[in-house]
């Protein structure tokens, strides 16, 4: 499973009208997971004081962490040339690939073929040049996507 670094600055104000929070730095992931608990309570822990690190922050709603796509690589590609994507082998990810959409057609499964970190996709599914958006979906998995350029034709 891919990891992320992420540098999140998490603000606790304690004042007389309650305890706030708020996030900042957040990657397009987490804050789309924290959009979607909506609203949060803030508890002290035993006792109140000052210290943010006497509370706990909970969401009124569970939440489902949902693995991520290993990083996708992707180079410019000549117009008629079938398109390799390259990341890092991830068994669990590859079996679990259940559709290849390109500009928002699914291509059938003989269109791509995914082994050993690898995934080729046949110059067909690119009938122009320009830039193409490939969104890889996975069972379990936060869907991959990678913007595609092709260039000129095949001489």
């Amino acid at each position: 499973m891919a990891e992320s670094t992420v540098l999140t600055k998490v603000k606790i104000d304690v004042n007389p009208d309650g305890i706030t929070f708020s996030i900042e730095g957040l990657d397009t992931d987490l804050a789309r997971l924290i959009e979607a608990a909506g609203t949060f309570n803030v508890k002290p822990v035993e006792y109140h004081t000052f210290d943010s690190s006497n509370v706990t922050i909970q969401s009124d709603r569970a939440l489902l962490f949902v693995p991520r796509a290993p990083k996708i690589t992707t180079v410019s590609v000549v117009q008629g040339l079938d398109v390799d994507l390259t990341f890092a082998t991830d068994v669990k990810w590859q079996d679990a690939i259940s559709k290849v959409v390109v500009d928002g057609t699914e291509l059938a499964s003989g269109n791509y073929t995914v082994i050993n970190g690898k995934l080729t996709i046949l110059s067909s599914a690119f009938p122009t040049a320009g830039q193409h958006t490939i969104v890889i979906k996975a069972i379990g998995y936060v869907d991959a996507v990678v913007t595609q350029t092709i260039v000129g034709t095949a001489p």
